[in-house]
């Protein structure tokens, strides 16, 4: 008994202490609607902004904002709606938690865990301390993820706002099915909205920050967006979308694909949304088809994209053909149809062996007696080299790229040479061509291959045997803090030049490092097509990019078929 008295006492002890707790947390919210106490806790982390006061963490060197709302739940008549503003609240926001990561399926081996969260449409705000009191230059980062995966939770940006004295906004949007489906239903309310919900996010968030940037000391009159991969792609969605104009003043974009590889025309669009929305029980027309798919759970919307990996053709994209995009990229670009400030365009040295990694991290995954290394080895031939070719490029580029890209010079293994051939085709060919189509407009443009491996990686318990090198996302680790990454000191110094390239470029629109001995960065144009090479041991500007990775093959005639 007396044990059970003890253990009684220990648990009731707990409890009390957590009432406790909670009770100050409640009066110190409380506190908060008080104006006195509001001024007294001001200092960087106590803000109004123009829907309310927000509450947010002081940090040593930054104050963090988590959370934050920029529009109304898109859920009931909003899903698969325009975004609607946030409502304005009552009292002192704590901007303390994120918002949950918007809807998507689970990718285990990229640490993405499943979320069902359509309430999700929130923006995080890293705010550095003791600045010098002139408005901020504003870095909007547009994560990315296939357009089916990933948040803006998810890259922590204290170190970059701090270091190079600038204000970073991450932000979430609508995803997959629920940001980029197209279909006939959708249109009913508003035809120009169809598609492209997420990038209609994007958009609201921006204005979101331009509104409320020098609340947080930013100067909403230079504002620099950022993305990689999808987000990269979003950039120069952004770039060609009109309601954009003025509204941001320069773009970076890391490993983006500017081109209709990864955005759609409205009619092809129109007809994939169609096929996914037969799997669903909602057979009417018009409205009464609409309010069906509204009514759909989530549960059962994720699951129509398939097997969803970082290896999947993008099936869910960005539209062309309404006033939110109005002309293919491609057009867009040739004919000056875009937003005409200063380019930051670049992709890593070995972009495509993280796909390669990720394809056969998978198929194992799916396997019940995973292959051992050697039997793996074995199977890393002709055939994979077959088998990924066609995935993304189909059948009939095979024999142009087997002869351009022969195994023997990758010794022999097709993982080897299909990651080249994804390195080049996909990315790095698509970041040579978008500077040269913005350098035949004028722009300013500058150039950046990212060429250093750091130690650790997106893939969890990578069992592929690829070397991944300089991999696809691989400056992560240098603009962002993530736990999973570490540097070396050499890499740590990059990182450093990276921060101070980045944020330079966001204050002057020139990238420029922060100390004496790091390599000055020389401007892309037609004439010299110099790209920064960024390295542990050294970075240069070389001469030799478009040659390294074949763009002549890509861009011409020759490689666009193959795409």
């Amino acid at each position: 008994m007396k044990a059970i008295s003890k253990l009684w006492a220990v648990a009731k002890f707990g409890l009390q202490l957590c009432l406790a707790l909670l009770l100050a947390l409640a009066i110190w919210a409380g506190a908060l609607q008080w104006a006195p106490a509001r001024a007294a806790l001001a200092g960087g982390s106590l803000l109004q902004t123009d829907t309310g006061w927000v509450q947010g963490w002081r940090l040593p060197g930054r104050n963090v904002f988590l959370g934050i709302p920029y529009a109304q739940a898109p859920v009931g008549d909003l899903r698969w709606a325009a975004p609607q503003p946030a409502s304005h609240w009552q009292g002192t926001r704590l901007a303390l938690l994120p918002k949950p990561m918007c809807a998507q399926p689970a990718v285990p081996r990229l640490r993405v865990p499943q979320s069902l969260a359509e309430d999700c449409l929130g923006l995080n705000i890293f705010q550095p301390a003791n600045t010098t009191g002139k408005p901020l230059p504003v870095m909007v980062w547009i994560h990315g993820g296939g357009f089916v995966l990933g948040s803006g939770n998810f890259s922590l940006a204290g170190d970059l706002a701090q270091q190079g004295q600038v204000l970073v906004v991450s932000i979430n949007y609508r995803l997959g099915v629920l940001g980029f489906l197209a279909h006939p239903s959708l249109g009913v309310e508003d035809g120009q909205a169809v598609g492209n919900y997420g990038l209609l996010d994007q958009q609201m968030a921006i204005d979101w920050v331009k509104r409320n940037a020098a609340t947080f000391g930013g100067d909403a009159n230079n504002i620099t967006i950022f993305g990689q991969s999808a987000g990269g792609t979003s950039v120069c969605a952004q770039l060609m979308s009109p309601a954009m104009a003025g509204k941001f003043q320069a773009a970076i974009l890391q490993s983006a694909v500017c081109s209709q590889n990864l955005m759609q025309s409205m009619p092809d669009a129109l007809r994939l949304g169609e096929q996914l929305a037969q799997r669903l029980p909602c057979k009417q027309q018009g409205r009464a088809q609409l309010a069906c798919l509204r009514s759909q759970p989530v549960e059962k919307l994720l699951p129509l994209l398939g097997q969803v990996g970082a290896t999947s053709e993008v099936p869910l994209r960005p539209v062309y053909g309404s006033t939110v995009l109005p002309e293919a990229p491609d057009t867009a670009w040739r004919a000056g149809h875009v937003h005409r400030v200063p380019l930051l365009i670049g992709s890593t040295k070995d972009e495509g062996t993280l796909l390669v990694a990720l394809g056969i991290n998978q198929a194992q995954d799916r396997l019940a007696q995973p292959l051992n290394a050697a039997k793996l080895q074995a199977q890393d031939g002709q055939e994979a080299f077959t088998q990924g070719v066609t995935q993304y490029f189909g059948a009939a580029a095979v024999p142009s790229l087997q002869a351009r890209y022969p195994l023997a010079q990758y010794g022999g293994k097709g993982s080897a040479a299909l990651a080249a051939v994804l390195t080049d085709g996909l990315f790095a060919c698509n970041a040579e061509g978008l500077r040269r189509a913005a350098a035949a407009q004028n722009l300013p443009v500058f150039a950046y291959e990212f060429a250093e491996a750091p130690a650790g990686g997106l893939i969890k318990d990578d069992a592929s045997g690829v070397k991944l090198g300089a991999y696809h996302g691989a400056e992560f680790a240098s603009l962002f803090y993530y736990p999973f990454y570490s540097l070396n000191t050499e890499q740590a110094q990059l990182a450093a030049d990276l921060k101070s390239y980045w944020s330079s470029f966001a204050r002057g629109h020139r990238p420029v490092a922060g100390r004496a001995g790091a390599a000055a960065w020389p401007a892309y144009t037609a004439a010299q097509p110099q790209v920064l090479s960024l390295q542990a041991k050294g970075s240069s500007p070389n001469h030799d990019f478009a040659a390294r990775h074949q763009c002549d093959f890509w861009l011409g005639a020759a490689g666009k078929s193959s795409h």
